[in-house]
């Protein structure tokens, strides 16, 4: 609780209400506030030109509160010619809640990040907040991270709680493209065990998932000739156990893996950074190029003879492999 300001020094006295281990460098929650700053400051700047400089594959932007936050960083990526640097928004508090498709509309993807959000919002309203965005960013194509305190008592033991593997399965049921360890590596005792369990509990959690409702749900006003060959492929390969969809070109790869096609997508790209930029997509293993192809339809266990489906961004072929 906030007892004294003083302006001149720019400090807050504060004191506590209960005992708690307060850590260095840790930041402050001002919930149900609308704070008039700059997004970027210059030590944002400086580390956006480094991840430049170091050829990054993703940005994730913390705190993002409206669209105009994340158009100020693609405005410095084109500066440094890096426009393909991938912007993940991480929704952290309620104005970025509240602004949650004009920013869907301009991401690359979302992150939840549900460790300041929770302290940013009722903790009760926090399910129904992650299960909204996962929906929207299906819809719109966009990837979709949720993270924090997945697996968190793994920082300590080699074991994750029922509490912990009942989340991770809950995401992977609303149909997040991918979810994020992040205390459990930093600074955890078991990385290895909670990435190994992370895996386990999204491998095991996506055999139960209904493919199809996923394919309904993401149905949306976007390019309606390219949906509906997406849509078309994915279920087929539902009902004449498809084993593989080769996707030619990002657009498609990318289209493709919002309908959670239950078949494994090949994505063929012409560069590294299309290839990066699809490796987090639901169901999508991207390849440079045609000579990678044989090596990734081995690696999925495609036999001769196997049906696969062939998706060049309007078309759409059947055949045997």
């Amino acid at each position: 609780m906030v007892i004294e300001k003083d302006s001149e020094k720019r400090e807050l006295i504060t004191i506590a209400k209960n005992s708690h281990l307060v850590k260095n460098k840790r930041g402050v929650n001002v919930p149900n506030t609308v704070l008039n700053m700059p997004f970027l400051s210059e030590k944002d700047k400086e580390d956006i030109i480094f991840a430049c400089e170091n050829d990054y594959d993703y940005i994730a932007a913390s705190f993002t509160r409206r669209a105009a936050d994340i158009l100020e960083i693609r405005a410095l990526l084109e500066t440094q010619e890096k426009s393909y640097i991938q912007i993940i928004s991480k929704i952290e508090n309620q104005e970025g809640y509240n602004n949650i498709d004009e920013i869907i509309e301009v991401s690359d993807g979302i992150m939840v990040a549900r460790g300041d959000l929770g302290v940013e919002v009722f903790a009760e309203d926090l399910p129904h907040m992650q299960k909204e965005i996962v929906h929207k960013c299906q819809q719109k194509g966009k990837l979709v991270i949720v993270a924090t305190q997945m697996l968190e008592s793994m920082q300590q033991n080699p074991r994750p709680t029922r509490a912990e593997v009942s989340d991770v399965a809950n995401a992977v049921y609303e149909g997040t493209d991918a979810t994020m360890l992040s205390g459990e590596m930093a600074m955890g005792r078991y990385p290895l065990e909670a990435v190994t369990y992370m895996a386990k509990i999204h491998e095991k959690s996506e055999s139960h998932v209904d493919h199809s409702v996923f394919a309904q749900k993401a149905l949306s006003e976007g390019d309606k000739l390219l949906d509906a060959i997406s849509f078309s492929a994915v279920q087929a390969a539902m009902h004449y156990e498809v084993k593989a969809i080769i996707a030619y070109g990002h657009k498609a790869s990318d289209n493709l893996s919002k309908y959670r096609s239950i078949a494994p997508i090949i994505g063929v790209v012409d560069s590294y950074h299309k290839a990066t930029s699809l490796s987090l997509h639901y169901g999508v293993f991207p390849v440079i190029g045609t000579d990678e192809l044989e090596r990734r339809l081995r690696e999925l266990g495609v036999m001769k003879g196997d049906l696969i489906m062939v998706v060049r961004k309007y078309q759409l072929e059947l055949i045997n492999y």
